[in-house]
């Protein structure tokens, strides 16, 4: 799995973009660098999950984990992704309702704003 943070300086709003696998092997890592990420408390979290090859099950807990975080802390926070998979993994796992899921970056970040 590989992770690149764009800190988008007109409105505080990151966006982090994810590629490769996301599975119960990487998804630890992941929700850490996130929760370090909601601890700065950016007005909003745009997760670019378009260039994800692989999102398991077991790794949606971490999404979901994020998601409730943000919300307590009352952090925006949007999926992009047009994935049939990644959103078919989202749905059957109960997660799809937790986030606002655009189909490109910038469409994320206009939500936020």
């Amino acid at each position: 799995m590989t992770i690149r943070l764009d800190h988008i300086r007109d409105g505080d709003v990151l966006v982090i973009q994810v590629s490769g696998r996301l599975n119960g092997g990487t998804a630890p890592g992941f929700r850490q660098l996130l929760d370090d990420r909601l601890a700065t408390a950016p007005r909003g979290i745009v997760l670019d999950l378009s260039s994800l090859s692989v999102l398991e099950p077991g790794a949606v807990q971490a999404l979901d984990h994020v998601a409730r975080r943000a919300r307590e802390a009352d952090i925006g926070l949007s999926l992009v992704t047009v994935d049939g998979a990644v959103i078919r993994t989202l749905v059957t796992t109960c997660a799809a309702g937790l986030f606002d899921i655009y189909p490109t970056t910038d469409t994320a970040r206009r939500a936020l704003r």
